[in-house]
């Protein structure tokens, strides 16, 4: 046995005097077959305490038996190197190891083994870490409300969340293909512009709104943020995006538009409406040296329907001279109803023979008939004025507006001066 002591004693002079063991940072300690520890190198002595000279089951592990699952143990059973994980209660906590066992041999008998202990509590509170927002990111990603999905550096879906299926209709296997292919063709080049400025690193965030085709061919608004993940050296990783259905809010959008440009009773344009427009239209005639027509148009006697009538009647016949309107102009026209009994039609591209003698008789035709089989306690009758707009001496859509206006009026005139 002496002999024994004398070798790992030697063994133990050789490793202290070469630094090795202080210079790896581990703790690493010796111990005999009975488990006495004969040597700690600092590392060591710094988590356990120096125990030298004492059984290290009761050292360190407070055990008052040897620990069964000791790599330790395993290696006096059969000589191979073993590893474990091994958790300690201290002051400032739990603290983790790793564990490693080797033999020390003398003549092919095991005469102590030696043992690398490795602190791993940072990097097992940086797991657990890693873990609970892993556990929170799957949480939120499967129970958002919001649409969410992970795309590669190439388009395709990695990920995608239930909400943003059920939002589109799809599977997560049926969306492999890409964000391009479910995007509304109008959206897809400023969406892939901005997703390869993303990829190629001259943005990380983008935010827009955009339309996806839902399976079933309908077509949803979304907001939509994106987010570049990068690894250490920036390179990109992978595109978190949001994604937010606005359906509901574009749609009711587009109805507060329409209101504030449409007239409720008619639905033809309002005032605004036919401002904002002609407007356009006149800058466009400009740029194209082409002509444009403006029809004022006043429904004759609405006061007599509304005193004999009623007021619901005088409202009906605004809304048959609207409807007339619509079916003796075209859909590229625009049809105004500029105020309480006038109206204003913009006919874009005509010639001038179809204005005076195509369109207008048109319009009396469409009048004409409507008297003759209306079943109305009133008819319809419109005073007229037709004014043209020259690209060569170009005007204002007031002034336009001003001149069909002083035509009308001189139409009403000769209806009164005729029925006299």
């Amino acid at each position: 046995m002496g002999e024994v002591f004398e070798s790992i004693k030697r063994f133990i002079d050789n490793l202290v005097s070469t630094g090795l063991c202080d210079a790896i940072g581990d703790g690493i300690s010796i111990q005999d077959t009975g488990y006495k520890i004969f040597y700690q190198n600092t590392a060591h002595k710094n988590i356990f305490g120096n125990h030298e000279g004492e059984n290290c089951y009761k050292a360190y592990a407070h055990f008052g038996q040897i620990c069964e699952k000791c790599p330790l143990t395993l290696v006096f059973k059969d000589g191979e190197t073993h590893t474990s994980d091994w958790s300690v209660l201290t002051e400032k906590g739990e603290a983790f190891f790793t564990i490693t066992a080797s033999p020390i041999k003398r003549e092919g008998r095991i005469v102590a083994g030696i043992q690398v202990v490795k602190d791993v509590t940072e990097r097992r509170h940086i797991e657990e870490v890693l873990r609970e927002n892993e556990e929170r990111f799957r949480t939120i990603f499967n129970t958002s409300p919001i649409g969410i999905i992970v795309t590669n550096s190439e388009g395709r879906l990695l990920q995608t969340n239930p909400a943003f299926q059920n939002m589109l209709g799809y599977t997560h296997e049926e969306l492999y293909k890409g964000f391009t292919y479910i995007t509304h063709p109008d959206d897809v080049e400023e969406n892939l512009k901005m997703f390869h400025e993303m990829v190629e690193g001259k943005r990380n965030y983008y935010k827009t709104e955009k339309r996806y085709y839902r399976k079933d061919g309908g077509i949803i608004w979304a907001n939509l943020s994106a987010t570049a993940v990068r690894d250490q050296n920036g390179r990109f990783k992978y595109n978190l995006v949001l994604i937010e259905d606005i359906t509901g809010r574009r749609k009711l959008e587009e109805k507060l538009r329409a209101a504030a440009i449409t007239d409720e009773l008619t639905g033809l344009f309002n005032r605004r409406g036919f401002f904002a427009l002609a407007e356009q239209q006149i800058k466009l005639a400009h740029r194209k040296s082409s002509r444009l027509y403006l029809l004022y148009l006043d429904l004759d006697g609405l006061k007599i329907i509304n005193d004999e009538c009623g007021h619901k009647m005088g409202d009906q016949a605004l809304l048959d001279t609207a409807n007339i309107l619509k079916r003796s102009f075209r859909e590229s026209d625009l049809i105004c109803r500029i105020g309480g009994d006038e109206f204003v039609v913009l006919l874009t591209d005509p010639s001038e023979p179809d204005v005076n003698d195509v369109i207008i008789k048109h319009l009396r035709e469409n009048l004409r008939l409507y008297n003759e089989h209306g079943g109305r306690c009133y008819e319809l009758l419109v005073s007229l004025g037709v004014a043209c707009y020259d690209p060569e001496r170009p005007c204002s859509i007031d002034d336009l507006l001003s001149l069909a206006d002083e035509l009308m009026y001189d139409d009403k005139k000769r209806h009164k001066s005729k029925a006299v």
